[in-house]
């Protein structure tokens, strides 16, 4: 299968903090979701087709449904 990874690092003394802050407001509708089911949506996926590790800061889109 193949795969391609974009990340985001958080660095320094309150990199914790701050990357917990990121997730939350991210995925937990700080966009009002419309930036990643938008963009999901555009390619006939939705937020089903997307798993998150346990921690939550991986987040994996399955793409065999995509148009």
């Amino acid at each position: 299968m193949k795969e391609r990874t974009f990340t985001f690092k958080f660095r320094g003394e309150r990199a914790d903090e701050l990357a917990e802050r990121f997730m939350a407001y991210f995925w937990d509708g700080g966009l009002d979701q419309t930036i990643e089911q938008g963009y999901l949506e555009e390619y006939g996926l939705d937020l089903d087709d997307v798993e998150f590790e346990e921690d939550g800061y991986v987040v994996s889109i399955d793409t065999s449904k995509a148009k």
